[in-house]
């Protein structure tokens, strides 16, 4: 993801900016009426239904649903091609099986092909795949339209998981789960086991899921088939999905991961490296102890925590180019204990970047859903803490020794469909310094296919006192502060709304966004030039 420059006009736009935040509360305070974000339900959770059937055996899973257990289910078909077809006959034919244990919820799928040859598979890296053949699944386990699991194979069993929020796709979440798959003569095969414990689900007897089903089939064209049909009128994908039932009995709670770690390392060399025969000298031996801990008391509510962490497991950061770059890079988080409920910090704006916590003595974290309502809080003492000091026309990098500690905490109501309110804030704390950030944002999905969405916010700085890290003539604006780390103390304030229709025969986007020269998010990536980089609300992905 690219930081996009933000050129802000220099005049004073208070009136503007004031008027905007008077309509981003009165939007907030009309999406306390339970008809907003219900304007466009479908009516395909009613209509549509698979049953799941228990098992008490584990399945056994070879890419083939040879498993007996499979003959127990009644499958459901693919029977929609919805692209570039509209609701049109499948062009092949998919069928799909569920089945459930006490610990995982298994999905079959048998894809049949008239030219198995023409197969697209590869064995290549996770998350590489969607150029290929695959298959998938759309979960959402509360069923409020709001967020969903995705779960995606090629023929070979290679994965390709995300995490949706509305119709955005976070591609980041890494989940442990099982894909086995294989090619035959008539088609392919693909079989999942997905364990309860990485779903988030209400703590009910019987549960209620949204799922949809679908196939991607590359060919002269990437024609993509599902399970219920997908009104393009009706930006809302997950609305459109059918029921699984059956699932009853179930839960996550009690889930207990501890994971220690002790390291150590000795280097050495010889005293002269151009004489062979010098002597070669070991140096001390030194060590490294940490752990993590994970708790689910219920299926809802998490807790964690992790003590001088350990990612050296993490794969490393693809190459970015950063030449004539004005602008701070940003990389993907791909740590577990940050990437855990990192959907509920997700916000319009980026306030939060949990990888501004770079090292992490300690952290701590919580994330509980109650009904429509979620929370989440996270602190970290972080070592080493970088800052980023945005500008109109680029921003600097400042990379530090200092020690700071942050509080982010979030809490977020759903509306139903894809509407939502919600608040965050964010504290960052060093030993003479701080930045302090309160923000609300909202989307609201209204009058079938319009959304409006947006975000407030105001921080208070108060800057490090040290101008051997970080020194610079350059002010922020007309204000009169300067970038260089000279202990100033100010505020700023920020805003972005976006107004859209996203429909199948037009659409149109309509945005605005202005923040004051002032305005720091530290905890995140927000300044003058990026407080604009927001989420497409209202865009339709189909796992491109």
């Amino acid at each position: 993801m690219a930081v996009e420059k933000n050129f802000g006009r220099k005049a004073d736009l208070s009136r503007i900016r004031n008027a905007l935040l008077s309509i981003g509360i009165s939007a907030m305070l009309v999406a306390a009426s339970p008809k907003v974000g219900l304007s466009f339900d479908s009516t395909n959770p009613q209509s549509y239904h698979v049953t799941a059937v228990h098992v008490d055996l584990k399945v056994q899973l070879d890419g083939t649903m040879s498993d007996p257990l499979w003959k127990l289910c009644e499958p459901v078909e693919l029977n929609y091609e919805i692209q570039p077809g509209e609701n049109t006959p499948a062009r092949q034919k998919t069928s799909v099986r569920i089945l459930y244990n006490s610990e995982n919820i298994y999905f079959g799928f048998i894809c049949l092909d008239s030219n198995s040859k023409s197969i697209r598979s590869h064995v290549t890296d996770r998350d590489k795949i969607t150029d290929d053949d695959f298959v998938g699944i759309m979960l959402d386990c509360y069923g409020t339209m709001q967020t969903g699991f995705e779960f995606v194979s090629n023929p070979f069993g290679i994965q390709f998981d995300a995490m949706r929020t509305g119709n955005n796709e976070d591609a980041s979440f890494d989940a442990v789960w099982t894909s086995v798959g294989s090619i035959n003569d008539s088609g392919y095969t693909v079989e999942f086991a997905v364990p309860f414990k990485i779903l988030r689900f209400p703590p009910d007897q019987k549960q209620n899921w949204v799922v949809e089903f679908i196939r991607n089939f590359p060919r002269d064209s990437r024609y993509q088939m599902t399970w219920t049909p997908i009104d393009r009128n009706n930006p809302c994908l997950l609305c459109q999905g059918g029921t699984i039932d059956g699932i009853a009995g179930i839960e996550s709670s009690d889930n207990l991961d501890f994971l220690p770690y002790v390291m150590g390392a000795q280097t050495g060399s010889m005293n002269d490296a151009s004489d062979p025969g010098s002597k070669f000298e070991n140096g001390p031996i030194t060590g490294r102890i940490g752990a993590g801990i994970k708790y689910s008391p219920t299926s809802s509510l998490t807790l964690g925590a992790v003590f001088n962490p350990d990612f050296s497991q993490i794969e490393s950061d693809a190459t970015q180019i950063s030449v004539n770059n004005t602008f701070a890079i940003f990389y993907p988080e791909k740590r577990p204990f940050f990437l855990d409920g990192a959907d509920l910090y997700t916000t319009t704006a980026s306030v939060f970047y949990s990888r501004m916590i770079n090292d992490p003595l300690a952290s701590a974290k919580l994330t509980d859903k109650v009904g429509s309502f979620s929370l989440a809080y996270l602190a970290a003492e972080d070592r080493n803490s970088p800052v980023i000091v945005p500008g109109e026309e680029g921003s600097d990098f400042v990379e530090t020794s200092m020690k700071s500690f942050s509080n982010v905490a979030r809490a977020k109501y759903e509306l139903g469909s894809e509407s939502f309110v919600g608040a965050l804030a964010t504290t960052r704390n060093f030993s003479d310094a701080h930045n302090y950030v309160g923000s609300v944002d909202w989307n609201l999905l209204f009058w079938s296919n319009y959304y409006f969405c947006g975000q407030a916010a105001y921080s208070d700085t108060k800057e490090i006192d040290n101008m051997a890290l970080f020194s610079s003539d350059r002010l922020f604006g007309s204000s009169g502060r300067t970038a260089a780390f000279d202990g100033e103390h100010y505020s700023g304030s920020g805003a972005v709304a976006d107004f859209k229709r996203n429909a199948r025969d037009y659409s149109f986007d309509l945005s605005y966004s202005n923040t004051t020269p002032t305005f720091q998010a530290q905890d995140g990536l927000a300044g003058l030039h990026d407080l604009s980089k927001k989420l497409d609300c209202g865009k339709r992905i189909i796992s491109d």
